[in-house]
């Protein structure tokens, strides 16, 4: 049942993004806001870098991390938000998952810890860190971020979720 609520939140969310994004006659992304007002994206790199794509991993005979790069990922108010990220593994356990296995992992990883808040929609994700751990056989994804407590107060904190060496959710734990 759990699984049902998450994915018709992951369809709903996607579709409320969508309609809050337009794109004017010379081609410009333009975010519209709730209140009427409305601001000019800088690039359509926005939308776009919410995905990770192949290109953006650099694979040797050994050893597969991502670029140096910040993605997208969504805050507690469903906005996408600059995210710094890094991901490191061996190449054959990167080779046993697709690309949209790790997409889906991040995705998982970000909406389970933000339904952990007290306050969700105030839920920001500064970090992401995406590795493997051999000695469990686990994928381990650390989300730092950032909250408000009950007083207002704002709160650092970070929660690793595990999963299997196939991608299926294992645990989450927040500190």
């Amino acid at each position: 049942m759990k699984q049902f609520y998450l994915l018709a939140f992951i369809i709903t969310s996607s579709v409320i993004y969508s309609q809050e994004i337009a794109t004017t006659e010379s081609g410009k992304k333009v975010q519209l806001n709730k209140n009427g007002t409305y601001k000019y994206l800088s690039s359509s790199k926005n939308i776009e870098s919410t995905v990770l794509k192949e290109t953006d991993f650099i694979k040797t005979e050994e050893y597969v991390k991502f670029k140096n790069q910040e993605i997208y990922v969504l805050n507690g108010d469903e906005k996408p938000v600059l995210t710094s990220f890094s991901f490191g593994s061996d190449f054959n356990r990167f080779s046993s998952l697709s690309i949209e296995q790790i997409n889906s992992m991040i995705s998982t990883a970000n909406i389970k810890t933000m339904f952990q808040m007290k306050n969700r929609r105030t839920y920001v994700p500064k970090k992401i860190s995406f590795f493997f751990v051999e000695k469990d056989s686990t994928w381990m994804i650390n989300i730092s971020y950032i909250a408000s407590n009950d007083y207002g107060g704002q709160k650092d904190g970070s929660a690793y979720s595990t999963f299997t060496d196939i991608g299926a959710f294992k645990d989450l734990m927040i500190l």
